[in-house]
C-alpha cells in the first residue's frame, strides 16, 4: 500500500490551443473549467491564463481563460466625397488601357475553438 503524494506536475498550457490544453490537462488527471475572456494579444480559442501552475493534486480543478478574441468595436466612418467613386464598390477594368482601376480585398478567419464546442464556457465581464 502506497502512501505517497498524489501531486502531479501541472503543464504550462498558456498560449496553447484551448482544445489541446484541455486534453493535455485531462490526460494528467485534472478537471478543467473553461472561462471565456477578451484578449487583444492572444488569438481566439487559445489559452490566455491558467489558474494553477507548478504542481497540484491529481483530480484538482484548473481554470483556463480562453480568448474570445479582440472585443468587437464599431469602425469609425469618415464622410466620403460624392464626386469620387466609392472605394468599396467594385470597378471594371478600363478596356482602353487594359488596367484595373479597382481594388480587391479579402478577409479570413481561423478560430482555435474547434474541439471546445461540447464544453460549457463561462463568460467573464
Amino acid at each position: 500500500v502506497s502512501t505517497g503524494s498524489n501531486k502531479v506536475d501541472v503543464p504550462d498550457v498558456v498560449n496553447d490551443n484551448g482544445a489541446v490544453a484541455l486534453q493535455t490537462l485531462e490526460s494528467y488527471g485534472f478537471h478543467v473549467t473553461l472561462v471565456e475572456v477578451d484578449s487583444d494579444t492572444v488569438e481566439k480559442g487559445y489559452v490566455v491564463w491558467q489558474s494553477v501552475s507548478g504542481s497540484a493534486d491529481r483530480g484538482a480543478t484548473i481554470q483556463l481563460g480562453i480568448s474570445a478574441g479582440q472585443e468587437e468595436t464599431t469602425p469609425e466612418t469618415t464622410p466620403t466625397d460624392p464626386t469620387k467613386p466609392d472605394p468599396t464598390e467594385p470597378t471594371t477594368p478600363d478596356v482602353t488601357t487594359g488596367t484595373n482601376t479597382g481594388t480587391e480585398t479579402g478577409t479570413g478567419t481561423q478560430t482555435g475553438t474547434e474541439g471546445l464546442e461540447e464544453y460549457e464556457m463561462q463568460t467573464v465581464e
